[in-house]
């Protein structure tokens, strides 16, 4: 079965006509939050389903001790309304809808702190935008670095290499991982704009997240964030090798 390219499209956030005074501060500097992630704004805060008439949740929401986000629709992609949604009060940039990015820079804002790009940022650019906004508080890891994605990462997911497709990706956040020390097991993720209830569990195989849909995947670590031990993740088919004497004398595996 071919998986779906799940379109969070170019040009997808799109400027704010934002009074004039928050227009000029924006050009200035990025957006910041007054509020330092885990404080007590950010507890159980996380943005509500409802920029317009008919937005729901989805039912899937990222959830740990400081924060939830709900994951919102309709989904745009399925025909869902692309009206305007701004991911937090303030923000620079607005989607049509509850975009993928939507999701992933209401996370960011209300786990962290941290304002989004002013800046056009599809889902596979949002984690290259915002290591290169805020280099001291992210790390960019991939399969390639051999540490599996930890909850509250943020992934980009990509037709090309260079994260700047033509169809604009993908990103979704992390809920949870449970990766063993060999890179083999699963990872949920919370996400807009795909799934219908907002959330999938992909298989990690080599570090390698599978099933997605996108050949190129990378995430973005928040420093300050300690990485968890190795869960006991998944193993492939163990192969019993039994040995038998032939008629010549050698002796021949068989694989039961």
């Amino acid at each position: 079965m071919k998986i779906p390219h799940f379109l969070c499209h170019k040009f997808a956030l799109r400027r704010s006509p934002a009074p004039l005074i928050l227009a000029t501060a924006l050009s200035l500097a990025p957006l910041i939050s007054a509020h330092s992630a885990g404080s007590a704004y950010g507890a159980t805060q996380g943005g509500t389903c409802n920029a317009f008439p008919g937005a729901v949740p989805l039912g899937a929401k990222y959830s740990d001790a400081t924060v939830t986000v709900p994951a919102c629709g309709p989904r745009p992609f399925y025909g869902g309304p692309q009206l305007r949604v701004y991911p937090y009060p303030g923000a620079p940039r607005y989607t049509p809808g509850y975009q993928c990015v939507e999701f992933s820079e209401r996370f960011i804002y209300y786990k962290f702190g941290l304002g989004s790009p002013n800046s056009v940022t599809n889902g596979d650019q949002i984690v290259d935008h915002y290591a290169a906004l805020y280099p001291s508080k992210f790390i960019v890891e991939d399969a390639s670095s051999k540490v599996a994605p930890a909850q509250g990462d943020v992934l980009s997911l990509s037709a090309s290499r260079t994260f700047n497709s033509a169809t604009g990706g993908h990103t979704a956040v992390v809920q949870a991982s449970n990766v063993n020390a060999s890179g083999a097991g699963t990872v949920t993720v919370v996400e807009e704009n795909a799934s219908p209830t907002g959330t999938r569990t992909f298989t990690v195989q080599g570090w390698k997240i599978l099933g997605t849909g996108y050949s190129y995947i990378k995430w973005l670590h928040f420093k300050a964030t300690p990485l968890p031990p190795p869960g006991p993740g998944t193993t492939g088919r163990a192969l019993d090798l039994v040995f038998a004497i032939d008629t010549t004398g050698s002796m021949s595996p068989y694989i039961s």
